[in-house]
């Protein structure tokens, strides 16, 4: 893991000129000793508030679930989960369109993981 995860931080930093601080594990799942490994490489675990399930839902069903957010919610939604070049994320798309003027019309604002964390950045 340490090793698949180093290598991981050193390509998107030479691709980005950025290293990567927050880790959400794949799936979420959490496997024994990660923890040991995000700290020796300076990564903060992240996980998410409310899941769109958008792999298996249409766009009703993602903004439905979604629109249950309270102050600070992550919400995890993705670009795609079938294992293809261009997968179609039509429907997360849809719902993405839908949830943003609605959670901004019911005051919310929406902020990066980092700023999230670290409001002072």
């Amino acid at each position: 893991m340490e090793r698949e995860l180093g290598r991981a931080q050193d390509t998107i930093e030479a691709h980005t000129g950025c290293r990567p601080e927050l880790f959400r594990a794949p799936f979420g799942v959490r496997w024994f000793g990660i923890g040991g490994v995000q700290r020796r490489l300076k990564l903060t675990g992240v996980m998410w508030t409310i899941i769109g399930y958008d792999w298996n839902r249409k766009a009703d069903g993602i903004v439905e679930r979604c629109t249950r957010v309270s102050n600070g919610a992550i919400l995890c939604l993705h670009d795609g989960r079938e294992l293809r070049a261009r997968p179609d994320i039509g429907v997360t798309v849809e719902a993405v369109r839908r949830l943003v003027p609605m959670l901004l019309d019911r005051g919310y604002k929406f902020e990066t993981v980092s700023r999230l964390l670290c409001p002072t950045n």
